[in-house]
């Protein structure tokens, strides 16, 4: 056709009278232009036709059709958009998202319109299909389930040091609430969730602080004879805080008020067995408040001493004990919601590395093996433990067991759970339907079943420990 306009352009001149040849030549040839250049157009816009719209190409089959995006998570009640791209025999592709039939394996969890968006309806996975003349593609959408309200505490050290971090459950709304040069350790929630107590690290020791969960009003609490401070634990009323004292040159068990007043010393001389070699650790308020459960060790020195190690219960109204276990291998005691029954973990005595957990009623009788464990955590409702378990030799595993200890789960079995959980005690929700946890530098929520993994934070070297959930 083009060869045809420009033959018709020499034609025209030849045939023009000789007198108005000079004068119309020019005349004819800019029309004669025009036309070429209208059927080039038309020419170019024919061949590139095959680059869009549905079907095969002029020259191909349709052989695949690849899915973006492949693998989405998204929130119960949000939308997706998916396209499919056809591939070609000739090589070619092309956008066909519009032209094929869009499927769901399972609409509860989520449905997709012709279009091919795609509206979650309930936590769980989906495989989507667009197929076309007989071929398919496939993408999988998962649907990870609302998170549990409420606020987490933990420590990151993304900005050099070791600080107190606040964020809403499900990562939104994330804040660094603490500013001290020696950082921030061991958050505590308050029982009404407006305040946490931590600790920093000072002049090479310790100190206890205070903060609000927006960042202001931090104060010291602790200065007591320049010694060690840590391991606070608020009371259930949020009257007072008991913490681990190193002031008298061997660990002991504290109370003061929440504003750092009346510092009293709990774990004095009233045992049979010399203080002065005893440690005591990890204090546990009961649900009443009335008594502090903590675990202990000694300095071997003869004279008696081997059985001092255990977890004992104080009074704190007048510091009078209960010698609950004759081991100190025994640690990390965590009362019941109930204030019935004691969880703690025992040293292997084959295996340092690896644990056994125990309950036992507040009395310390009935000790009863749950399983091969660490780290106890009992759901608010009483009914179960969750505990890090290293039974395959791997490292530490999620696990959830019945408080009887039947119905064990590994609630991270897959890829994820290849990496060692670290040895922090898992943080259920308020609720108890979810749970907190640290692996490899980042923080996840898992539902209590296992489904619905979701990682909330995402800077994994930055080292995202000890994430402990609001009570409110």
């Amino acid at each position: 056709m083009i060869l045809a306009v420009a033959h018709a352009i020499s034609l025209a001149e030849s045939h023009l009278p000789i007198a108005g040849r000079e004068r119309d030549r020019e005349e004819m040839k800019n029309s004669l232009r025009v036309c070429f250049m209208v059927v080039l157009a038309v020419f170019v816009l024919t061949a590139g036709w095959g680059c869009g719209g549905g079907g095969d190409s002029e020259s191909g089959n349709l052989i695949n059709i690849v899915m973006t995006p492949a693998n989405p998570s998204i929130a119960v009640g949000a939308t997706q958009q998916f396209t499919a791209g056809g591939v070609y025999s000739d090589g070619t592709t092309k956008d066909i998202t519009s032209s094929v039939t869009w499927t769901s394996s399972n609409t509860g969890v989520a449905t997709i319109n012709s279009a091919g968006m795609a509206t979650s309806k309930a936590a769980g996975s989906t495989a989507i299909e667009a197929t076309s003349k007989g071929i398919s593609g496939s993408a999988t959408l998962t649907v990870a389930p609302p998170v549990s309200a409420g606020e987490v505490a933990f420590v990151s050290s993304r900005d050099g040091s070791s600080q107190v971090y606040v964020m809403n459950s499900d990562g939104t709304n994330e804040r660094r609430v603490t500013s001290l040069t020696g950082g921030g350790l061991n958050p505590f929630w308050s029982p009404s969730g407006g305040k946490i107590v931590f600790t920093s690290w000072r002049d090479t020791l310790n100190e206890l602080f205070i903060v609000n969960s927006d960042g202001s009003g931090e104060a010291q609490l602790t200065t007591k004879d320049n010694r060690w401070n840590d391991y606070p634990s608020w009371s259930p009323d949020g009257s007072k805080i008991a913490f681990v004292s190193y002031r008298t040159g061997k660990t002991q068990i504290y109370t003061m008020n929440a504003d750092g007043s009346n510092q009293t010393r709990l774990t004095y001389a009233t045992t049979p067995y010399d203080t002065s070699t005893i440690t005591f650790m990890s204090p546990s308020w009961s649900p009443n408040g009335n008594l502090i459960a903590c675990e202990t060790s000694w300095s071997h020195s003869g004279g008696g001493q081997d059985d001092a190690g255990g977890i004992y219960v104080f009074s704190v109204g007048n510091g009078t004990y209960s010698q609950l276990t004759h081991s100190a291998d025994d640690h990390d005691a965590a009362w019941s919601p109930d204030g019935t029954r004691i969880a703690f973990w025992r040293t292997n005595s084959s295996n340092a590395d690896r644990g056994d957990i125990y309950i036992m009623n507040s009395d310390g009788s009935n000790q009863t093996r749950l399983g091969q464990g660490l780290n106890p955590s009992w759901s608010p409702d009483g009914s179960k433990v969750a505990f890090v378990s290293d039974r395959d030799g791997k490292g530490g595993r999620l696990w959830v067991a019945n408080s009887d200890g039947s119905g064990e789960k590994n609630l991270i079995p897959g890829d994820l759970g290849k990496v060692p959980v670290a040895g922090w005690t898992p943080s259920w929700s308020p609720d108890g339907k979810q749970l907190l946890f640290q692996n490899n530098g980042a923080i996840y929520v898992v539902n209590a079943d296992g489904s619905g993994l979701t990682k909330v934070t995402t800077l994994e070297a930055r080292a995202e420990t000890g994430p402990v959930w609001s009570p409110e």
